[in-house]
């Protein structure tokens, strides 16, 4: 969380179960917006292709993320129907 502190964009990756926990800590941490993408849970006994097909399938949502201005990111998390990210204010 130190990168958001210096407003360096970031976008923390973590399982389902921790969605929720990332989002308090943010809040906590009194950070603003920060971009959160959640994956499936859990991912520590999947086959390396699974894992490869699940970061392909997220990469292009951590690039926004990372290269979009905060605002856009969070409207674009806020107008989306199922979200496998969160934007956490």
């Amino acid at each position: 969380m130190t990168l958001e502190k210096l407003g360096i964009p970031t976008v923390s990756v973590v399982t389902e179960p921790f969605g929720y926990k990332a989002r308090a800590e943010v809040t906590a941490l009194g950070l603003g917006m920060v971009a959160i993408q959640i994956l499936p849970h859990p991912i520590g006994q999947i086959s390396d292709e699974e894992m490869r097909a699940l970061t392909d399938e997220a990469y292009d949502e951590v690039v926004f993320g990372l290269t979009r201005p905060a605002e856009e990111v969070a409207q674009a998390y806020q107008e989306a129907v199922a979200p496998r990210s969160a934007y956490s204010r």
